[in-house]
């Protein structure tokens, strides 16, 4: 996706992260699967869908 000229200096600047690090430390999500195994790593990461079974 291009940006036009006027929202140019817009387009490099990253939103998400900033308020991704403030959200981080108010919550902590828990999964655990049906065997009661609790998984502790982040959801981005390979191991989650390992975790949960998918291929």
């Amino acid at each position: 996706m291009k940006c036009s000229p006027p929202a140019s200096t817009s387009c490099n600047v990253d939103h998400v992260t900033p308020n991704r690090n403030k959200a981080a430390g108010l919550a902590t999500s828990a999964i655990y699967r049906e065997d009661g195994l609790l998984y502790q790593a982040s959801f981005e990461s390979p191991e989650f869908l390992e975790f949960l079974g998918v291929e």
